[in-house]
């Protein structure tokens, strides 16, 4: 609940600049500090997310439902491997 609180409050935060006549270069010069970012971020997103979406995306699905046939076979080649035919 408190991280929906702390991003309720960012977007307001924006919304009000804008809607007071700010241009979005000029709300983007208020920008946070790198640390602050980093608060932020890791108080609203999982730290873990992109290893937690890349072990869902192995687990269910296939290579060809990530990749298009064409990358796949270029990988296939590039790595040794020969079709078969």
């Amino acid at each position: 609940m408190r991280k929906r609180k702390q991003l309720r409050a960012v977007l307001e935060c924006w919304d009000a600049g804008i809607r007071n006549g700010a241009t979005r270069r000029q709300m983007m010069l208020r920008a946070t500090s790198s640390e602050q970012d980093r608060s932020f971020l890791q108080s609203v997103i999982s730290t873990t997310l992109l290893e937690e979406a890349m072990e869902w995306i192995a687990s269910n699905l296939a290579p060809n439902d990530v990749f298009d046939e064409s990358d796949l076979r270029d990988w296939a080649e590039e790595n040794g491997y020969v079709q078969e035919e």
